[in-house]
């Protein structure tokens, strides 16, 4: 179905070295945005700034200076296969096989981890 051919797209386009790109680029945050997006109907998405049951997922406490954090996050989503989209300071973006958008904001004032995930 459509997740398989998702799925094929993101291979091909990882062998390409192409970057990976999901499949709900306009559910991202919007660069410099104090939040993520909420997950609105999408289905299988979760989300910290999405208190509905079944689309909320828990924050969880930074370890360290943000920046350092970030890119430790990086690292471990590399290793699980994600592409990296953009790294930055408080914002991690990677898209992994399957063409899945996961986003992170870090917040450095109070040591908290956002996450936002859609296929």
């Amino acid at each position: 179905g459509a997740q398989e051919l998702s799925r094929g797209a993101a291979a091909a386009a990882a062998a390409d070295g192409a970057p990976l790109r999901g499949e709900c680029p306009d559910c991202l945050a919007e660069p410099g945005a104090m939040a993520l997006s909420a997950c609105s109907a999408r289905p299988g998405c979760v989300s910290t700034y999405d208190d509905r049951p079944g689309s909320f997922v828990a924050p969880w406490e930074l370890e360290g200076p943000a920046d350092r954090a970030a890119a430790g996050l990086a690292r471990a989503a590399e290793s699980l296969g994600g592409q990296v989209q953009i790294c930055e300071q408080n914002y991690l973006h990677v898209v992994f096989e399957g063409a899945v958008d996961v986003e992170m904001q870090l917040s450095e004032g109070d040591g908290i981890v956002a996450l936002r995930a859609a296929p």
